[in-house]
């Protein structure tokens, strides 16, 4: 018996396990709160949008300096890199 998740193989009963209906229910039990637990953290990660507001005030590191122009809403500026940066 193999579990499919999100349309792909998840975990697969083992053949060594006993083939009673107690011991499937226990393993399907388990796959179910495993999937449950998952879903709970992708839930998280979801529900914390990036904002503009997070993007104009997180410079990341490789960048040569901050920006002069343009209002952020937009997430494009088209200017040369001499134009966009004070040094």
């Amino acid at each position: 018996m193999i579990v499919y998740y999100d349309g792909k193989p998840y975990k697969k009963y083992p053949a060594d396990f006993p083939h009673d209906a107690r011991s499937i229910q226990g393993f399907i039990w388990s796959v179910h709160e495993n999937i449950k637990r998952i879903q709970a953290e992708q839930k998280k990660v979801s529900n914390k949008p990036a904002t503009v507001e997070q993007h104009i005030n997180s410079i990341p590191d490789f960048t040569i300096g901050h920006p002069i122009k343009g209002s952020g809403k937009d997430m494009v500026t088209y200017l040369k890199d001499i134009q966009a940066y004070i040094k």
